[in-house]
């Protein structure tokens, strides 16, 4: 049976409560709240004005309830926060809208043999070919690991590559590649390696961004599907 859940019957009207992050889910999250509670918090290291809300029209709206602050919170006395400023408020709930952590347990056993790795502090997935296959083991794939993304269309990409990949190698029709052999993918992911290594100011742990980037990448996946590539396999 399924149970319906609205985290919104968690905060009371005149609750202030301070949301980490200017993400997506952050400033969804910080506009529910801002309908219900007395003061919102949006804390962050990004730009001035990324929290800022728009409305159904996406004209800006700036909110009376919501205040932004530029630097991220450390710990005070209860019920208290302490920002990178000094600035002192009191709190009744801390939401941390901060990302989350890739994590594989069911990989571990395996981790020596498909060379799937998570690292960087769970924020790096290493030796997935376009964030997807493993190179040496195209019978395994991974799904949405990529970030600030469209989900929908992009997953929508991903599954198709996924299913036409499993039915050409492992349908009745006999073997044929719709995907680059292993070899062929380590070497496009060396070069991804390296221009990511020369990009100014990049983290590993950006390596999963998208962004601007995703309707290329949806069109690289997609263009495998028709590829000359997709011959029989020797």
């Amino acid at each position: 049976v399924g149970v319906y859940f609205c985290f919104l019957l968690f905060f009371r009207k005149g609750l202030v409560v301070c949301v980490v992050g200017a993400g997506a889910s952050a400033i969804d999250i910080g506009h529910e709240l801002s309908q219900v509670c007395s003061k919102v918090y949006t804390s962050h290291r990004g730009q001035q004005g990324v929290a800022f809300f728009t409305d159904s029209a996406g004209v800006k709206e700036e909110k009376t309830s919501v205040v932004e602050v530029r630097n991220t919170p450390k710990d005070g006395r209860r019920g208290q926060l302490v920002f990178a400023d000094g600035t002192t408020v009191g709190v009744d709930a801390v939401l941390l809208c901060t990302g989350y952590e890739y994590h594989f347990p069911f990989l571990e056993d395996t981790k020596e043999v498909l060379k799937v790795d998570v690292q960087c502090r769970g924020q790096f997935v290493a030796q997935l070919w376009h964030d997807l296959f493993p190179p040496f083991f195209p019978s395994i794939s991974i799904m949405g690991v990529g970030q600030r993304i469209l989900p929908f269309t992009l997953f929508e990409a991903q599954a198709k590559l996924i299913c036409a990949t499993f039915q050409a190698n492992f349908g009745r029709e006999g073997k044929r590649l719709v995907v680059p052999d292993a070899a062929e993918m380590l070497e496009e992911m060396d070069a991804v390696d390296l221009e990511r290594a020369a990009t100014p100011g990049y983290r590993c742990e950006d390596a999963h961004i998208l962004a601007g980037k995703q309707w290329d990448y949806s069109r690289k996946l997609t263009s495998y599907l028709s590829s000359p590539s997709n011959r029989p396999a020797s």
